[in-house]
């Protein structure tokens, strides 16, 4: 579904923005197949490190397209980001214990393995959504291709 909606966003000029806030580290997303700009994360929910930290990852169009415009903030300027990520730098002072938890989290996903982190979740969420349904109680969201869409 989201690599049409993707075909739709590319036809009128515009970019297709993922919040992912809650699934990134918890299920699959796969960005490039699903033509996704850009995908937003946080490491406080699937991932386990502590709040804080945020970050984006973004196809090559969008890459493209920040890399050629002025940016109009200072803070979220994606642009500056990228050219100091280059260097393995941050353009401001980071929160240094964040990134070592971050770096930790991190560490545990690789360790338990993707496909058996994405394994666990799913079957965490359906124990979920059975113990509501059992309740009588229905998801306000409907179900597509295995995913929750709110």
């Amino acid at each position: 579904m989201a690599d049409k909606v993707s075909q739709i966003a590319s036809s009128y000029g515009a970019f297709l923005v993922a919040d992912s806030i809650s699934i990134v580290g918890g299920d699959e997303l796969p960005q490039d197949k699903w033509g996704i700009d850009m995908v937003i994360g946080a490491a406080q929910k699937c991932l386990g490190a502590p709040p804080g930290i945020a970050f984006v990852s973004v196809s090559e169009r969008l890459k493209k397209y920040i890399e050629s415009n002025k940016p109009t903030t200072t803070y979220f300027n994606l642009k500056k980001y990228m050219e100091f990520g280059e260097k393995g730098e941050t353009p401001f002072t980071p929160a240094l214990p964040l990134f070592y938890a971050f770096e930790e989290a991190l560490t545990m996903v690789l360790e338990e393995g993707m496909q058996a982190r994405v394994k666990r979740h799913r079957t965490t969420a359906k124990a979920f959504y059975d113990a509501l349904s059992l309740a009588g109680l229905n998801p306000l969201s409907k179900k597509v291709s295995g995913l929750m869409l709110w």
